[in-house]
């Protein structure tokens, strides 16, 4: 039984290290593009506008509701606060402008499981088929060949 506590006390712990470096990695990234991430959101958003200060507006406003205008370490709690306790994973700026990534996730997540759910269906039975040749047809160029194109 202590043998299995001790497996599952370093998988969590491998888990919890893995998530935090996600997290990070997720935070600092898009703070390291050479552009602000605010501007290129802000860009996309002002192009054919005329006017200066409406588009110097809608970047102030954005940087104000994403809090780039804050020190990062307070940026850094702010995104920890707001992915742990409310499961904001911020907004997209890419090919959903605007639209809240959680929603996109759970949106984008049942055809997933299902692509997932016919690929195993389609697999174990195709494995074990496979395998079966394989073992029938044993150091034969029909086992090597399955062996290797199953690698």
């Amino acid at each position: 039984m202590k043998g299995y506590w001790k497996y599952f006390r370093k998988k969590i712990i491998w888990f919890l290290i893995t998530l935090l470096a996600a997290v990070i990695l997720n935070f600092t990234l898009p703070r390291l593009m050479p552009n602000d991430p605010v501007a290129a959101i802000t860009g996309k958003m002002a192009q054919g506008m005329t006017d200066a200060t409406a588009a110097q507006h809608i970047y102030e406003k954005y940087a104000e509701e994403f809090g780039t205008n804050k020190p990062i370490i307070e940026q850094f709690v702010i995104f920890i606060k707001g992915l742990f306790t409310r499961w904001d994973w911020g907004v997209s700026d890419k090919l959903y402008l605007g639209q809240d990534v959680w929603a996109l996730f759970v949106d984008k997540l049942p055809p997933t499981v299902l692509t997932n759910l016919y690929s195993i269906i389609l697999a174990i039975p195709l494995g074990i088929l496979l395998g079966i040749v394989a073992a029938l047809k044993k150091n034969s160029g029909v086992d090597h060949f399955i062996s290797t194109s199953t690698m």
